[in-house]
């Protein structure tokens, strides 16, 4: 009965919050903060605008969170939407300060300095040594929510960033013109290798332009397998044959979701 579990990776300001919030009753974790671009795309073309949200940075009151707190925090927002009957979709917004916010909490374990902008100015950095328990505690975490989203019979949704860099590989591409970089989850470590294999699904959002009632438009599309060797490193990957790559329409995609 499980809804499954997607990855959903693209560059920033392609569309990946908007769609998220046209998911089915979604919550969002907005660790980045960043809802204006979303929320001016989704008034401009008529979606609908209804979600759930919290900031682990963001206190109630409108306070700051201390850095060294906010992992802690968020995972206590979590905890309280994944038994909220009126959420169907869990959404972590974005991987990319997930990392930061992980990175603090190895900095507070191993008592390393956290940067206040008070008494310490400058983050400690870390050591070789301690991206061990860098990738337990983000490995322990991804699995902790999947199963929480899967016993409560939630989507969970984790939006991330991509990163390209140079192919190091011996082989070369069979066509001369491509580009020797490859595409990798924007996360440090190995784990940015192998994070695709933790999801049911790993899609792409891209933006293309296409003639639309004989007018020149943008359109957002799902990629869901690579085009070239290029993209093979991010494991592209459907469980829900939505097709390689798809015009995104949120009716057809949640009816598949479904």
């Amino acid at each position: 009965s499980s809804t499954g579990n997607i990855l959903l990776l693209g560059d920033p300001g392609v569309g990946k919050t908007t769609l998220c919030t046209q998911l089915k009753r979604p919550y969002f974790l907005q660790c980045d903060g960043n809802f204006k671009g979303p929320l001016f795309a989704i008034r401009e073309s008529g979606l609908k605008l209804d979600f759930k949200y919290d900031m682990p940075h963001i206190n109630d009151d409108g306070t700051v969170v201390p850095r060294k707190d906010r992992l802690k925090n968020g995972m206590k927002f979590l905890n309280a939407a994944m038994a909220d009957p009126t959420i169907d979709t869990i959404i972590i917004d974005s991987l990319t300060t997930l990392q930061r916010m992980i990175e603090d909490e190895v900095r507070v374990q191993q008592n390393r300095a956290i940067a206040d902008g008070i008494k310490v100015f400058h983050d400690e950095p870390l050591a070789k040594q301690d991206w061990r328990p860098f990738a337990g505690i983000a490995m322990e975490l991804i699995m902790k929510l999947k199963a929480w989203a899967q016993a409560m019979n939630k989507l969970s949704v984790f939006i991330g960033h991509i990163d390209s860099r140079t192919d190091e590989s011996k082989e070369k591409p069979k066509d001369d013109n491509a580009s020797p970089h490859l595409k990798y989850i924007n996360f440090p470590g190995m784990l940015r290798q192998s994070m695709g294999g933790l999801f049911d699904d790993v899609w792409v959002i891209e933006t293309d332009r296409k003639l639309v009632n004989g007018k020149l438009a943008t359109v957002r599309q799902l990629k869901t397998g690579p085009d070239d060797f290029r993209d093979k490193p991010l494991g592209l990957k459907t469980s829900i044959k939505t097709g390689h790559r798809f015009d995104l329409d949120f009716i057809k995609l949640n009816a598949l979701l479904s």
